[in-house]
């Protein structure tokens, strides 16, 4: 897989938004923040102490208390919904509304029905940014390749799973 940096159309960077500030959405930022071409510009969660914390990681980062001040204040290329499972299929919905591209941490959602409504809604919107969808399939083609060619015994024992931490 080339090594390259992800900017829209026009090379500007990605903006991306995380909603959620916790401890798991502090590893999503340290990771953004290493990646070239984009910029981690927001976060929303009602918990001021979680939002201190991410200010301590990405110092400057727009801090909200709801998604709806989020996306009424930024313009976003992806956001990031790092929140309890109830939440990802309303705050995925609102992301796509937005045009935003999504990462909805696992699991996706908590029925079948409302995971296909989130995909039939995203087919719908046009969004700025087509590129990321080859990267993430570089990505996951990699991981998958990795797991085939896996020298444990066990296939089991191996989970096809693709996730960025520290």
């Amino acid at each position: 897989m080339a090594n390259s940096t992800l900017t829209t159309p026009d090379s500007r960077p990605l903006r991306i938004a995380l909603i959620g500030a916790g401890r798991h959405a502090q590893h999503h930022a340290r990771a953004i923040l290493r990646c070239p071409g984009v910029q981690l510009v927001a976060v929303a969660d009602p918990s001021d102490a979680a939002q201190a914390a991410m200010r301590d990681i990405v110092p400057g980062i727009g801090c909200f208390k709801t998604p709806e001040e989020l996306f009424a204040s930024e313009r976003l290329n992806v956001v990031h919904i790092i929140t309890p499972p109830a939440t990802h299929a309303p705050l995925a919905r609102m992301a796509i509304k937005a045009g935003c591209h999504i990462y909805v941490e696992k699991p996706f959602t908590e029925s079948v029905e409302d995971a296909q409504q989130i995909l039939d809604e995203a087919l719908c919107v046009e969004t700025d940014f087509k590129p990321l969808e080859q990267e993430v399939g570089d990505i996951v083609a990699a991981a998958v390749k990795f797991a085939d060619e896996s020298p444990f015994p066990e296939p089991s024992a191996l989970h096809r799973d693709v996730m960025v931490e520290d």
